[in-house]
């Protein structure tokens, strides 16, 4: 497991890593998208639908891991804008599809998140 043991634990310089990965994953720049037309907007668009299909994977793992092992609150803290930029990426159905896939504590740990997220990061338009 990825937050356990203490010996092996992960720090703030790990979720800021994370953090960084995932971003340039759910939201890349214009010029990281590479296109054959002046679209390019849809094809940021487009590598954004394409990784919402595996990052709920890993909203997944971190929301199993939150209720299996203990993380320290500096290393949420910086785990926080990646895992709003998953969300980001998320349709309503690949979101409901989370939760549904989560058993009931996991789904309250999800709801939790989400709330937050719609309450601090929501972009416009949702």
């Amino acid at each position: 497991p990825w937050l356990a043991p203490t010996s092996h634990q992960l720090t703030a310089t790990h979720a800021e890593a994370f953090t960084r990965l995932v971003l340039s994953i759910c939201d890349p720049t214009v010029s990281a998208v590479q296109g054959n037309s002046n679209t390019l907007t849809s094809e940021k668009d487009k590598a954004k639908r394409i990784a919402a299909q595996y990052m709920k994977f890993v909203l997944q793992d971190y929301i199993r891991g939150q209720l299996e092992m203990k993380m320290l609150p500096e290393v949420r803290e910086k785990m926080i804008p990646g895992l709003y930029a998953i969300l980001n990426c998320f349709t309503e159905e690949i979101r409901d599809a989370v939760s549904a896939e989560l058993d009931s504590s996991g789904r309250a740990v999800f709801m939790r998140l989400y709330a937050d997220w719609r309450k601090f990061e929501k972009p416009r338009g949702y």
